[in-house]
C-alpha cells in the first residue's frame, strides 16, 4: 500500500487530487498539530491549519473529480474526544490517528 501524508493547508485538495491520480492507495491530512516527534518544533507548532479545513477541502476536491472512491482519507492532528471523531467522520474521514497521546504517556523523548 502507498500512503501520503499531506499537512492541512490551503491548497491541500488539489495536491491530494494529484496523489489520489497517482493511484495512492492512503491520503493522511495531517493538521496543525500533527506531524512527527522527528519533525522541527517550529514546524509543529506554525505549519498547517486545523485539520478540520484541511479535510473538509479535501473531500470536497476529490468528490468533484470523480475520485474521492479511489483512496481512503485519514486525518490526524489533536484528535482526543468521540466528538473529534464524528465532526472528522462527517467531512469525510475513513480513519483516525491519535499518535501524539500516546507517545506523551509512554514518555516519548522526540514529543515536545
Amino acid at each position: 500500500k502507498i500512503s501520503v501524508k499531506l499537512v492541512a493547508e490551503s491548497g491541500v485538495g488539489t495536491i491530494a487530487a494529484g496523489v489520489a491520480k497517482a493511484k495512492a492507495d492512503l491520503i493522511v491530512i495531517s493538521g496543525a498539530e500533527g506531524g512527527t516527534g522527528a519533525s522541527p518544533a517550529s514546524s509543529i507548532r506554525y505549519a498547517g491549519i486545523s485539520p478540520e479545513l484541511g479535510l473538509s477541502e479535501t473531500q470536497q476536491t476529490l468528490v468533484l473529480n470523480g475520485l474521492r472512491g479511489q483512496v481512503m482519507l485519514q486525518v490526524d492532528g489533536q484528535l482526543k474526544t468521540g466528538r473529534d471523531i464524528i465532526l472528522m467522520a462527517m467531512l469525510g474521514a475513513e480513519e483516525f490517528g491519535f499518535a501524539t497521546s500516546a507517545l506523551i504517556v509512554l514518555g516519548c523523548v522526540m514529543m515536545r
